[in-house]
């Protein structure tokens, strides 16, 4: 197949997913979400119910974005779909937990050392669900065991719920012994930002520059960071292969997405998943394709972060230069990770439909952004500029 050729079917191919994420996926996520929003609303304590249930009022879109990589296998789309949901209604939950921790806890407001490192085990301790949920191999632990919120009553068994439910999926996957070391390190990584975010503000900043030393650039020792970092079996991982150098705040932002593990998730439910295969998929994703997703979910919510005085990521760009040619080296090295990829039709969509669903967010219009969004979208190339409006009503319908 020539290269002209090879790009029409690639075209074709994306163009499908569109349609088929609408078709096929939604109506199964409708399905999972409605399943758990029940389970949600039996569990007995008050508090905890509350932030479960809020979770998945507000958040559905995260599990709506992350199952259009199930369209990687459509025979097993269904069970693909129902881990993909279990495994981000646990970070949205964790998220929210975590949010109502540093609400109410001294050591979110208190700037010294020994509160941080309370805080970050306190939300670890949480994040273990994460980590069993993507990992079938890794021992339960009582989650809540270091949670500073009273919840006497308890969850019920929801959190352990979405766990096995997620596990039972990967326990079935033929190839996911290749994937998970990869995933391991995304979940890892997206644990360890989740526990230093919600820190106090008077230290978090040099928390995560600390961090993104011990696990990206690797020239210093996590034994050495002021907080008590878990040993990972890829350190320095700046140094396997990145093409530039990121700043703390772009590789934070790579590490805060879960499109990384369910892209791999999804690959191994094919049986010639290779750990070279594996690993390429990791390197396409993280840093480039995960940085993009966060990055523009914080580009669009830039003015309201700053009237909450809530962290965002993009901020820390010293201008809107740098912040334009941040962004689009982002747009470009992901649409280069993902062209290289099998099945790169997927992953195209993947990329342009992250453009085209974030930059069609009303907070776009009303914060001046439009024209910097508009070539942000020409970036991504043409197609964009067709979704955005596409995506737009979709919003609409499915109000989110």
């Amino acid at each position: 197949m020539g290269c002209r050729q090879a790009g029409s079917y690639r075209l074709l191919s994306e163009l499908t997913v569109y349609p088929r994420l609408v078709v096929r996926v939604f109506p199964v996520v409708r399905r999972e979400l409605a399943a758990w929003k029940r389970r949600a609303a039996g569990i007995p304590d008050d508090e905890l119910r509350l932030q479960a249930l809020s979770s998945i009022s507000s958040k559905a879109f995260h599990c709506m974005g992350g199952s259009v990589l199930a369209l990687e296998n459509l025979a097993s789309l269904e069970e693909l779909v129902k881990a993909i949901v279990a495994i981000q209604t646990v970070s949205d939950y964790l998220d929210n937990l975590c949010d109502r921790a540093s609400q109410s806890s001294i050591w979110a407001n208190d700037p010294s050392m020994e509160a941080a490192r309370k805080g970050f085990l306190s939300c670890m301790s949480l994040h273990e669900a994460f980590r069993c949920a993507v990992d079938p191999t890794r021992p339960l632990t009582p989650f809540y065991r270091l949670y500073p919120v009273a919840h006497p009553d308890g969850d019920g068994g929801y959190l352990a719920g979405l766990v096995e439910a997620s596990r039972e999926v990967l326990r079935s996957l033929p190839s996911y012994d290749a994937a998970l070391p990869w995933v391991n390190s995304l979940a890892g990584l997206y644990s360890e930002l989740q526990s230093i975010k919600h820190l106090s503000p008077a230290i978090r900043n040099g928390l995560m520059e600390e961090w993104y030393r011990a696990r990206w650039v690797g020239d210093l020792d996590p034994a050495a960071c002021s907080l008590p970092l878990p040993r990972r079996a890829f350190g320095g991982l700046g140094v396997l292969d990145t093409g530039r150098s990121l700043s703390w705040w772009e590789f934070a932002a790579a590490t805060g997405s879960t499109l990384g593990i369910f892209a791999l998730i999804c690959a191994s439910s094919r049986r010639f998943l290779g750990p070279y295969s594996a690993a390429h998929l990791f390197h396409a994703y993280f840093p480039f394709i995960s940085g993009l997703h966060i990055l523009l979910d914080y580009y669009i919510d830039g003015e309201e972060d700053l009237r909450g005085g809530d962290l965002n990521l993009v901020s820390f760009y010293p201008s809107p230069e740098a912040r334009e040619a941040g962004l689009h080296g982002f747009v470009d090295r992901s649409l280069d990770a993902a062209t290289r990829l099998p099945r790169s039709w997927l992953h195209l969509a993947v990329v342009r439909g992250l453009l085209a669903m974030y930059l069609s967010d009303g907070k776009v219009g009303t914060t001046g952004l439009e024209g910097e969004a508009s070539a942000l979208a020409m970036r991504g190339g043409p197609l964009v500029r067709v979704l955005r409006p596409v995506c737009g009503g979709i919003r609409r319908i499915l109000d989110f």
